[in-house]
């Protein structure tokens, strides 16, 4: 068999039957890279090494076999050739890369449940104070709960009362607040609307942008909300209840952002 030829069957990626050719030779060094070989077609097909891997460790075979065939025999073509963690040795190291890679992972997902939000430093300031939010967020704002009874000419004496408040993000400039107002059984029965309830900071006076509040019936009890945009330069206000014909009564209730 000629070199020519020898390098021919490289070429072609006839390992198998370049093997069979020089295994004449009945070197030791050779008779361990065609193990390697066979051990690395096993390793595939068995799906122990992805295609990129296989192909790197092909590809040092094939190295060591042109070196060996234009050495004329003479160069060593020893363990250099070996792909790391082939055969049945390789099999257990990469399920143990796969093992601990799942471990990993399982690790980064309990995490968050497993860690504590940040506290307030030793001054009683919130984690998010001073601190403009542009994510997606929600948090209670305090407000007064007792229970209000406004009286006006015509109509007499209803009770409100302040349930709840929410602040969240809305857009990079606005936050959103609504505030859930309860009415106590109104004497004639009661339309809430935009013009029940407004927020006040300094001079300036803003009407909810959106109510959710059906017709309370007369000495029933109904519940709504009332969504206000906040400019998120703002950190106070004041909920202004307005009652009455000509919404003459009112009540404030101061509220922090």
């Amino acid at each position: 068999m000629t070199k020519e030829h020898l390098l021919r069957l490289l070429a072609q990626n006839e390992l198998d039957e370049l093997f069979r050719r020089l295994r004449e030779s009945a070197q030791s060094e050779l008779v361990l890279l065609e193990s390697q070989w066979h051990d690395l077609k096993a390793d595939t097909r068995a799906g122990v090494l992805t295609p990129e891997q296989a192909n790197v460790e092909e590809a040092r075979i094939r190295q060591r076999l042109l070196d060996y065939i234009e050495s004329g025999g003479r160069a060593s073509i020893g363990r250099a050739a070996q792909p790391p963690a082939s055969g049945k040795a390789g099999r257990w190291a990469w399920l143990g890369l796969g093992l601990l890679g799942g471990v990993l992972v399982v690790v980064f997902l309990l995490k968050p449940l497993f860690s504590s939000p940040p506290e307030a430093d030793a001054a009683g300031t919130s984690p998010t104070e001073g601190v403009q939010q542009t994510g997606p967020f929600s948090k209670k704002i305090a407000i007064p709960t007792e229970p209000l009874e406004l009286s006006a000419s015509y109509v007499g004496t209803t009770g409100f009362q302040f349930v709840e408040a929410t602040l969240s993000n809305k857009n990079p400039e606005s936050y959103k607040l609504d505030v859930r107002l309860r009415c106590i059984r109104p004497p004639y029965g009661e339309n809430i609307s935009s013009h029940t309830l407004h927020l006040l900071h300094g001079e300036a006076e803003i009407a909810p942008y959106a109510v959710e509040f059906p017709f309370v019936q007369a000495k029933t009890i109904g519940e709504g909300t009332f969504s206000f945009e906040v400019p998120k330069t703002w950190k106070d206000g004041r909920l202004v209840l307005y009652y009455g014909a000509g919404y003459e009564v009112k009540s404030e209730q101061k509220v922090i952002f």
